[in-house]
Parts: C-alpha cells; sequence; structure tokens
C-alpha cells in the first residue's frame, strides 16, 4: 500500500524537524518531497529521520510505501497460523527539537545474581544526534529517586551502571511501569 500526506510546514528558527514514526508494520520506505528519507523493517518499533534539510517552507508531501508480506527468512514467517497486519498503525508526527538531541537511548535492568535481590543494577546509555563532548544528559526516575547527569564523551555518547534499591519488577499480577 502507497500512503500519501501533503502538508504545510513552517520551521521554527533554531530548531531541528525530524519526521517521526510510531510504527509501521512491517516494512517501510519513506520519501520526503520526492527524495527517499529510508527504509525500516519491523511492525512494533518507532523511527524517525531528521529532515531539517529536506522539509521546506509552505507545502510539502510524504509517501509512504507500506509492505506486509510475510517471507520465508523473516520473522512471522510465511507459514504462521495468522495474518500478518499492515499499513500505518500508529502516529506519524513531524516535531521540533533543539539542534543537539538525544537521537537513541537504552535503559535496561542487568540480570541479579542469586540473593542480591535488594539491590538491582541498571544500565543506561544514550546517543547525541552528534559528536560533541561536553553536553549534559539528564537521566530521571523519580519513583526510584533516581537523578543522574551525565557529560557527553567526544562521540556525542554517555553510558553508566547504577544500583537501585527496592525496584518492583513488573509482573502480569501486578504491572508496574515507571516513569
Amino acid at each position: 500500500v502507497w500512503f500519501k500526506r501533503s502538508f504545510n510546514y513552517h520551521p521554527q528558527a533554531g530548531k531541528r524537524a525530524i519526521l517521526y514514526f510510531g510504527a509501521v508494520n512491517y516494512e517501510a520506505i519513506v520519501y520526503l518531497n520526492g527524495r527517499k528519507l529510508g527504509r525500516h523493517v519491523g511492525g512494533f518499533t518507532a523511527f524517525n529521520y531528521d529532515v531539517t534539510d529536506i522539509v521546506k517552507e509552505g507545502d510539502n508531501f510524504v509517501i509512504v510505501k507500506v509492505d506486509n508480506k510475510r517471507h520465508r527468512d523473516n520473522i512471522p514467517t510465511d507459514i504462521f497460523d495468522w495474518w500478518n497486519y499492515g499499513g500505518i498503525t500508529r502516529d506519524v508526527m513531524l516535531v521540533s527539537v533543539e539542534p543537539t538531541y538525544v537521537e537513541n537511548y537504552k535503559l535496561s535492568l542487568n540480570k541479579t545474581p542469586t540473593g542480591k535481590k535488594s539491590q538491582r543494577q541498571i544500565t543506561f546509555s544514550a546517543k547525541l544526534n552528534k559528536a560533541e563532548a561536553g553536553q549534559t544528559v539528564t537521566l530521571s526516575i523519580p519513583e526510584l529517586k533516581v537523578k543522574q547527569q551525565l557529560a557527553t564523551t567526544a562521540d556525542g555518547t554517555v553510558q553508566t551502571v547504577f544500583k537501585v534499591k527496592n525496584l518492583q519488577l513488573w509482573s502480569p499480577e501486578n504491572p508496574k511501569r515507571y516513569h
């Protein structure tokens, strides 16, 4: 399926423009004003493109080719017992961000050795949109009383491992989500 959307754009001075897709099932090829931005595979993950140098003042258009065909070597394979829905399944937004922004991040709970459940370790990493040392990235999880300010290295990344006490794990019986 091919989707097309025309829109009017007015840039904000000193900001970058990001075209954000919440999810497209399953493969997406995205074009803006006739220029190919890229390809994304994975029906349930968000992706985005920095379109600052492509989007223009006034009339613009975005085209998305969506393909949900199954393939023998993909997940799901072509012999699963359910149909692979296709289309743009979550929000699409054109957002304005600061010139330097967090391009990607990961926050994960490390496996805890037996008997150490009172203190668990969390790994956090982040990457800026450009290689720039000395920028401050703040990690905040108020419910766990975590607030860390980290300085980026020369490649624009930060990484830390820290311990938290009394972390409540998610379970079907008690689904806890931290903000």
